[in-house]
């Protein structure tokens, strides 16, 4: 009886199964990244809105109480879900009379590195219409 043979052979079998744990530790390992990139960037838009919405509060503070030099600290104003070490400061400076410009830096860790956002405004004596 040369006939018909049904069904799977060791080989074939043993051949299906690396496969498919090929195929599924692929899929894993390129879900994980996903997962990771979405986390960054969650991080990354948190930290640019909070410097963003810094800079609206010092252009609706009074222009006269910003020195050159001078460095406020806002670290506890940043959002929870930053990672912890972050850091968040205004460096103000008075490029010419009449102006000053808020240089914002958040740094946060982001797995092995430190990441950081920095934004920049220029803040006119007589406010955002100037």
């Amino acid at each position: 009886m040369l006939g018909n043979k049904n069904g799977f052979g060791l080989a074939e079998l043993v051949t299906g199964i690396f496969v498919f744990g090929i195929v599924s530790i692929a899929i894993i390992n390129l879900s994980t990244l996903i997962m990771n990139m979405q986390t960054y960037s969650r991080y990354r838009e948190s930290a640019t809105l909070a410097a963003q919405k810094q800079i609206e509060t010092l252009r609706n503070s009074n222009y006269t109480s910003l020195t050159d030099g001078q460095t406020i600290d806002f670290t506890s104003e940043l959002p929870d879900f930053l990672p912890a070490g972050k850091s968040a400061t205004v460096e103000i400076s008075e490029p010419q009379n009449g102006l000053k410009r808020a240089d914002v830096t958040i740094s946060y860790p982001q797995g092995d590195d430190d990441k950081s956002v920095m934004i920049s405004a220029i803040i006119g004596e007589l406010g955002i219409t100037q």
